[in-house]
């Protein structure tokens, strides 16, 4: 036979290499868990120092809601528009809401 020669060896063998390998991928992603964590703060604070030099004074919002309209139906559009946005309700103003038939 030609070619590599394979040894067997015993289980203690394998144990060892099974430990070995899953020891360096968890050390691995704990790795890779610290970078993001570093990267995300990093970038968050020079997000919010950018947001501090671009601050505009906003006015808080007023939900004024008419007799015909549901109020639980303008708490889940204004809780939709800023989730969807990912600004808090006092950021926006919604001025109108209209039924599209």
């Amino acid at each position: 036979m030609s070619g590599a020669i394979m040894t067997i060896g015993t289980v203690g063998d394998a144990l060892k290499i099974s430990a070995s390998g899953l020891t360096i991928v968890f050390l691995t992603l704990v790795a890779l868990g610290i970078f993001v964590t570093i990267i995300s703060k990093v970038v968050g604070s020079i997000d919010k120092s950018a947001k501090k030099d671009t601050k505009e004074a906003t006015q808080p919002s007023k939900a004024v809601v008419e007799d015909k309209q549901d109020g639980a139906l303008i708490a889940a559009i204004i809780g939709a528009v800023s989730a969807e946005t990912k600004l808090s309700v006092d950021k926006f103003t919604i001025t109108s809401i209209e039924e599209k038939k």
